[in-house]
């Protein structure tokens, strides 16, 4: 298991071991190459051919044409996605399998609208039977308009159970484990979260406690020590019974009604804390675990997992006798009945004696069906490459923890395998390296992200540091008023431009002001790049944590101040101006 962190050449690393090893003799038919993605997997098979080529000029006549044979057999290896190998092994097996080789496999859209017919079905029924159990449960867990959180919370459990190679007994586990007692299993989840959370807080509030000068503000400054104490005192909470008494003790004394002389900031950042102390853990606690309310909480968690694991089974009855009827299979059904297939040993091992070694890309994004699978038709042949950092695939239930648990087993006894360490980046500048480092060796640990950052992940180990380097700036962009006529830095009228906005929106477009006057800035400055030639528009990118996430406002902002740009699926009109 190779964990290489990003631009440390995880992927030339495996390219190289897979020439090597077609160099030494094993034939290209008898390598399996697995990937995440139809982009990465092309990436592969293409520098694979490349290696193989460069490694003909130094080859003598005799190797350079095994070399080309191999070469030659290249467009019929194993080299794809794990969906791609996956649909092929069912095709191959569909009359033991019990499925028509003309099932086509649903895209994302298909599924969600055949599981919402499915859906529809079970909860008609369901109402229809007006039993008392789904009646209680149906009444606090869902909207006044409709059933949506029930049915999602259904769907949730459907997805964990379909990817769980033993899913009678993950079914088994949900229910002996969510219990009504709060000493069960989910009691402590919950405590162990609030507890948790208590702990990440502390530092923050202290420090607002040496930052802010309340000696002449004495109800916030007893207000801000008991929050400071109520979040001590909840994260060394250890057992659920000893949570009932702190919980019970613990009260906002408010800031009274004396005076107080505090500017309105420092007031805000006092009520951050008491808010994050009384309310998100010390209430949200009590609420999860003890009170009594017009909810759900855990007295009643026995009776919601009975009546949801019924509605998961009469969903998953529903929605497989609509794909059967319609010939579809999902993006799950390729995993269930490989893990089928290769449950009879026969057939298993005519699998594993097709290939002699199995390679996994981008590992850190598998799932538990997908990893039974690859125990399955290997033997002790696996090199598994990832970064548990770049797990961006838990949407499709991809979890990351199976990556971290071999990583630990192999370091722990290397009698099981190896973990190799890639974590040199040969890619990015040394300053935004020195940025990396300092911001996640603060934010990423084991519990948080997988990894101890600071301890395994340092790209520059021996030039750690605590600043953030000279070339990371940090841009503060206050929220303008949507019901003034203010101008961001002498450019636009925010009302003129944002009215038709969601408040989402309207955030990215107060941003892309900011931005917009930073790049132009830059851009009309005597600013010039390493080799002296003036920065232009296009050495200038803006990266965003997801479409949603204001993207259409910021871009909106760029178009009205005559920015040119070209966007990755944005925007419609985005890059007209380009």
């Amino acid at each position: 298991l190779v964990y290489a962190s990003a631009g440390s050449g995880k992927t030339s690393v495996m390219v190289k071991k897979i020439a090597d090893d077609v160099m030494n003799g094993i034939p290209v038919e008898d390598i399996l190459v697995l990937s995440y993605t139809n982009a990465s997997a092309a990436d592969m098979r293409f520098k694979i051919v490349n290696a193989l080529y460069e490694s003909v000029k130094d080859a003598s006549d005799k190797d350079a044409d095994i070399i080309r044979k191999q070469l030659d057999s290249l467009p019929f290896s194993e080299i794809g996605t794990m969906d791609s190998f996956l649909g092929r092994l069912i095709k191959e097996n569909f009359e033991f399998l019990g499925i028509s080789p003309d099932a086509s496999q649903m895209d994302e859209g298909e599924a969600s609208e055949m599981k919402a017919r499915a859906m529809s079905a079970v909860l008609k029924y369901e109402y229809a039977a007006a039993r008392d159990d789904f009646l209680r449960v149906a009444s606090h867990s869902s909207n006044i308009a409709d059933d949506a959180p029930l049915s999602q919370t259904v769907y949730d459990i459907y997805e964990a159970i379909s990817i769980n190679p033993r899913p009678d007994e993950f079914k088994k586990l949900l229910l002996d484990s969510v219990t009504d007692n709060p000493d069960s299993l989910y009691g402590k989840v919950i405590l162990n979260y609030y507890r948790e959370l208590a702990e990440e807080s502390l530092p923050f509030a202290r420090r607002i406690k040496d930052d802010v000068n309340l000696s002449e503000a004495p109800g916030y400054a007893k207000s801000l020590d008991g929050a400071i104490d109520a979040l001590e005192k909840i994260s060394k909470i250890s057992s659920v019974k000893e949570a009932e008494t702190v919980v019970g003790l613990i009260s906002d004394p408010g800031v009274g009604h004396g005076k107080n002389k505090l500017s309105d900031e420092d007031k805000k950042l006092v009520k951050l804390v008491r808010d994050r102390a009384y309310t998100d853990v010390a209430k949200n606690l009590a609420n999860g675990l003890f009170v009594d309310y017009d909810g759900y909480n855990v007295k009643d968690a026995g009776e919601f997992m009975s009546v949801v694991l019924r509605l998961t089974e009469e969903f998953t009855e529903e929605y497989g006798r609509l794909k059967l009827s319609e010939n579809k299979l999902d993006f799950n059904d390729l995993s269930r009945y490989a893990v089928k297939l290769l449950s009879d040993e026969k057939r298993a091992e005519s699998v594993r004696n097709k290939f002699s070694l199995v390679f996994v890309d981008e590992y850190q994004d598998i799932n538990p069906l997908q990893e039974e699978i690859l125990q399955r038709i290997s033997r002790g042949n696996l090199f598994m490459v990832g970064d548990v950092k770049q797990s961006i695939y838990a949407f499709r239930n991809a979890d990351s923890k199976i990556f971290t648990d071999k990583k630990s087993l192999f370091e722990k006894d290397e009698s099981d395998g190896q973990a190799l360490p890639m974590t040199c980046n040969f890619r990015s500048d040394r300053e935004l390296l020195r940025f990396f480092d300092r911001v996640f060796s603060a934010v990423m640990s084991t519990s948080r992200g997988g990894c101890d950052y600071k301890k395994e992940s340092l790209f520059l180990k021996d030039d750690f540091s605590d600043d953030f380097g000279d070339k990371a700036v940090f841009m503060l962009c206050e929220n303008v008023r949507m019901d003034e006529e203010r101008e961001a830095r002498g450019v636009y009228s925010v009302k003129n431009h944002v009215s038709a906005l969601s408040g989402e929106e309207k955030n990215g477009y107060t941003e892309g002001l900011s931005i917009a006057a930073k790049i132009k800035e830059l851009v009309g400055s005597r600013y010039v790049k390493k080799d002296g030639s003036p920065l232009l528009y296009s050495d200038v990118a803006i990266l965003f944590k997801k479409r949603k996430s204001g993207a259409e406002g910021l871009l909106k902002a760029l178009e009205n101040a005559g920015i040119p740009f070209i966007s990755d699926g944005f925007s419609e009109s985005a890059g007209k101006n380009s």
